[in-house]
Formats: C-alpha cells, sequence, structure tokens
C-alpha cells in the first residue's frame, strides 16, 4: 500500500515554496549571470531535491512545528512535577548517644 501525502500538507508545501523562491532566486548569484554551459551549472546544482527532503526541510524549519514539540515537551514535564506530591519519600533521623 502507498502511503499518501495529505493535500494540506501538499498546500502548505507549495504556499512555503511559492513565498521563498523570491528570496532564494534574489540569494543566488548564479541567477544574476546566466550560465555558459548547461553541463556547467547541472555540476555547481548538487544533488536534487526529492519531495521527502523538501518535507523534511520545510518541518525542520516551521516555527509552528518547533514551538509544538516544545509544548509537548512542557507538558510532559508539567505533568511530571503534578505527580510529584504522591511520590513515596523517605525519612531518617540519625541520634548518638
Amino acid at each position: 500500500m502507498i502511503a499518501r501525502t495529505p493535500p494540506s500538507l501538499v498546500r502548505a508545501l507549495l504556499a512555503s515554496l511559492a513565498l521563498c523562491a523570491p528570496a532564494l532566486h534574489a540569494a543566488d548569484p548564479s541567477a544574476a549571470a546566466p550560465s555558459a554551459a548547461p553541463s556547467e551549472a547541472s555540476a555547481k546544482e548538487g544533488p536534487a531535491l526529492t519531495l521527502d527532503s523538501a518535507v523534511a526541510q520545510a518541518l525542520a524549519a516551521n516555527f509552528d512545528v518547533r514551538l509544538q514539540r516544545l509544548t509537548t515537551a512542557t507538558s510532559t514535564d508539567s505533568e511530571e512535577i503534578a505527580r510529584a506530591p504522591f511520590d513515596p519519600r523517605l525519612k531518617a533521623t540519625v541520634s548518638t548517644g
């Protein structure tokens, strides 16, 4: 069975790429001057961008996802703190004499 990517995720990725494309194009110094030969350009580009790597990069850069990971960790800590009063306690006294 082939897993399908949810349409909302695809739309979000495409919107993110559309917003980032002008900034990426402006930051690319090779975009200002066309290359002399196509073979030189393909040698400088590096590996092709796959869907999986694009999704991984988008999730890594997504502020909401990073914030949700921190919120989950914080709620786990809060749960542990809330259960602390019910932990067993050990009390010992020592006297000399």
